[in-house]
């Protein structure tokens, strides 16, 4: 977790992280990235960025994010899968070719 103030630093803080997608959930917002999945706190500068060294994510590299009608948070990773986020809880799913 990493906080910035103010927040005009988000620039500074995620213009290297090359975005692809962003959605938005209660209070926050999810940012698909090419070093991994960011989420930023919409009342404050605070954010966490998810990659695989501290998640079940097989790559850094997150092509998609999307939320479903329950609230729960859709990443698509490039070409390893998808892993959905409920709450605390994250399942992958990989497919066998």
């Amino acid at each position: 977790k990493v906080s910035c103030s103010p927040c005009n630093d988000w620039h500074q803080a995620f213009g290297q992280k090359n975005v692809h997608d962003m959605a938005e959930t209660s209070g926050f917002i999810w940012m698909a990235t090419s070093q991994g999945l960011i989420k930023a706190s919409l009342n404050s500068c605070d954010y966490t960025l998810y990659n695989k060294d501290n998640s079940i994510m097989p790559k850094n590299r997150v092509s998609q994010v999307v939320v479903g009608l329950s609230g729960k948070v859709n990443e698509g990773l490039d070409n390893s899968g998808l892993i959905i986020i409920d709450g605390n809880t994250w399942t992958l799913y990989t497919t066998t070719r």
